[in-house]
């Protein structure tokens, strides 16, 4: 017997939505329509995060721009201020450079303990090893001292041009520890200051002119200008090891400057054995003579005279002003300065402070 063949009641229920061809084809046309979304959304987010990128780029230009001409203004205040200070305390030059490192120390260490607080300065930071801030604060206390000294013995034209030789040496040292690379309008610019340096100078030396403060004198002191000189290389190799210091670990600021001006407390009181030296235009003591030395600067950075009567009579009236004056801009060069060694270059600064 023959079975007829029927339809089964499965072969008259409709394909699943997903298995119809139409279903399926939207939903591949859904699935990269999807994608395409995907990507332009992946797409204006790479632009927004480049626009911003950008602006944050800019802005930033923006500030290290204004820090440096602040910077260069401070600079300028501090280097008049700062010679004018060394007619001041010209009996007790070597203990200049400890006041102004002990003023730091007071000034900083209260804000340091406010970034410590705020979080700023972490314990990265803190964790940094000491031998760094003591190669700083050497390096820095060899030029102060190297500079000091005879600032008070020469004029203030030579002075600054003979400062100007730190720009070449802070490019040189740049080179050779940073690997910075510069161009031919870099190198035109060092031909440019080695070239203005000598015109400013060589005439002094050749015509035999003064180039002390005292318009009496006709005999050129080449120990002053060998000092001044020679301060420029501790001064570029500090800048240099500064920069590779704060880029390479982010150091914070405020306690670069304050654990330099520590140490540079403790230097100090070592380069003031140099009172000992008999050094032509400076006073020198002897040993017995240190109490009364210390005595009579500590009085003249009050204002009080101590010495009266006498070959070069001291002029401590005017000090303390002219001291706290210099020293704001003193600090805010410092400051400043190391803001644009880390978000700049150390040739940067120093180009700039000379402008």
């Amino acid at each position: 017997m023959t079975v007829p063949i029927t339809n089964s009641p499965l072969e008259k229920t409709p394909l699943l939505v997903g298995d119809s061809p139409n279903e399926l084809k939207l939903s591949v046309n859904q699935s990269v329509k999807d994608d395409q979304e995907l990507e332009f959304s992946q797409q204006v987010t790479t632009v927004d995060k480049k626009r911003n990128s950008k602006w944050r780029q800019c802005w930033k230009s923006l500030v290290l721009y204004l820090l440096t001409i602040i910077m260069v203004v401070a600079k300028s205040c501090d280097t008049v201020l700062y010679v004018r200070l060394t007619y001041e305390i010209q009996n007790y030059i070597y203990m200049l450079t400890n006041f102004v490192n002990v003023a730091y120390v007071i000034i900083l260490f209260p804000i340091v303990v406010f970034q410590i607080w705020r979080g700023k300065i972490t314990k990265a930071m803190r964790e940094t090893r000491q031998y760094k801030y003591i190669v700083m604060a050497f390096l820095d206390n060899a030029t102060n001292t190297l500079s000091t000294i005879p600032a008070a013995f020469v004029s203030g034209s030579v002075n600054t041009m003979l400062s100007q030789a730190v720009i070449v040496l802070n490019i040189a040292f740049s080179f050779i520890f940073l690997h910075a690379r510069y161009n031919s309008f870099h190198m035109s610019g060092v031909i440019l200051v080695v070239c203005g340096l000598v015109i400013n100078i060589y005439p002094l030396f050749a015509q035999g002119v003064s180039i002390s403060n005292d318009d009496t004198s006709s005999n050129m002191n080449w120990l002053w200008v060998l000092l001044l000189f020679s301060s420029n290389i501790p001064a570029a190799a500090s800048n240099v090891y500064k920069e590779k210091c704060l880029k390479q670990e982010q150091l914070d600021v405020w306690l670069v400057n304050y654990w330099v001006s520590v140490w540079q407390v403790l230097f100090g009181i070592l380069t003031s054995l140099f009172v000992f030296v008999p050094m032509p235009g400076t006073s020198y003591t002897d040993w017995f003579g240190i109490p009364a030395y210390i005595w009579g600067g500590i009085k003249c950075s009050v204002g009080v005279n101590t010495i009266i009567d006498g070959a070069v009579p001291d002029r401590c009236e005017g000090f303390p002003a002219v001291f706290w004056i210099d020293l704001f801009f003193n600090f805010t060069y410092a400051t400043l300065e190391l803001y644009v060694f880390q978000y700049g270059s150390s040739t940067l600064a120093v180009i700039c402070s000379f402008l």
